[in-house]
């Protein structure tokens, strides 16, 4: 049997936070998905329906 392991919510250094998305965190993901600045290096926008995972 393989072991299941789980990563950490949060892991941390003395010059950078990682933490797991939360569901918060939306709002900003879907503003930047919409910026074309942004995505134009990603091959542009992302409307607010398709940025959301279940």
């Amino acid at each position: 049997m393989i072991a299941q392991h789980r990563a950490p919510d949060r892991i941390a250094t003395a010059h950078l936070i990682g933490e797991r998305l939360r569901e918060s965190d939306l709002a900003e993901f879907q503003r930047i998905y919409q910026d074309p600045d942004v995505m134009a290096w990603l091959g542009g926008p992302i409307p607010p329906s398709a940025s959301r995972r279940s």
